[in-house]
């Protein structure tokens, strides 16, 4: 349909690959999924954001399931070191990505924090 664009509301309680089923893939360029809201149906996740035993405090976020978390407006802080950013395992292989994940269950991200260097002070008499 070049030109033309259509709403297609599916349930999200079904998977991707079973709503290109349903319309076909030939038709689909851009699929944006809008939910059905039915009392009930969708719960309240939390994401926690863990500093670790240094980092400051950064509060949780509870929203609604299959809903995107926001970036906190403020990095957290940490004496002797510096913030490297957020990510999804406390081993720090991959960066969480808050434009595009859709948070289904409670999840925790995690704070990588890299050690400042050293700072030498020299006094003369």
């Amino acid at each position: 349909m070049p030109g033309k664009s259509a709403t297609l509301k599916i349930d999200t309680s079904i998977s991707y690959e079973d709503a290109k089923t349903l319309v076909g893939t030939e038709t689909i360029v851009n699929v944006e999924f809008e939910r059905l809201f039915t009392p009930g149906a969708y719960t309240n996740v939390k994401v926690n954001f863990d500093t670790g035993e240094r980092g400051s405090a950064v509060a949780t976020q509870t929203l609604t399931k299959y809903d995107k978390a926001q970036k906190p407006a403020d990095d957290p802080t940490c004496a002797g070191f510096d913030f490297v950013n957020w990510y999804t395992d406390d081993t720090y292989t991959t960066l969480f990505d808050f434009e595009n994940t859709r948070i289904t269950e409670d999840t925790t991200v995690y704070a990588n924090w890299s050690e400042q260097a050293p700072v030498d002070i020299y006094y003369s008499a």
